[in-house]
């Protein structure tokens, strides 16, 4: 049993007090409008080898005639931009509305072009129209539109 305060690699352990909600524990945000940042977008390739960046967001703001959200603040929600001809409609959604903030399509996609477009793109803010989806009979979250912030 380690007494020190250290926790493994030597990072400083706290004790600390946390309510958790099990009921929101494992399903998705609340269907609503909704103010995200964009925190991670990192390079991969899809399961059919093309182009596609893996993106986490965190809800900072919600739509101001639903207060309800409001307890959806901080939840994590995820989209794969698929840069393909045929799955390009998601990323295409998001440039149209981003556009004021700088972020433009790029003409031609490879690995090196999409890593620092993906870069280009953490810390933006926008806005998500969220609704769910059944995948795997599972409930997701699910982009059903992309705007300006609120």
């Amino acid at each position: 049993m380690n007494t020190s305060g250290q926790g493994y690699g030597g990072e400083s352990m706290m004790d600390y007090e946390e309510e958790i909600n099990w009921d929101e524990v494992g399903n998705p945000p609340s269907i609503g409008n909704y103010n995200v940042e964009i925190e991670k977008a990192e390079y991969k390739q899809s399961s059919q080898k093309k182009h596609m960046i893996k993106v986490q967001m965190k809800i900072d703001g919600y739509d101001p005639e639903h207060p309800e959200l409001e307890s959806q603040m901080g939840r994590s929600l995820f989209v794969n931009f698929n840069f393909t001809a045929q799955g390009g409609f998601v990323v295409k959604g998001f440039v149209n509305a981003a556009a004021a903030q700088g972020v433009e399509l790029p003409r031609v996609v490879n690995r090196a072009v999409l890593e620092e477009w993906a870069a280009g793109i953490v810390g933006i803010h926008i806005g998500v129209a969220v609704k769910h989806r059944v995948w795997n009979e599972q409930t997701q979250a699910d982009i059903a539109k992309w705007f300006a912030p609120m």
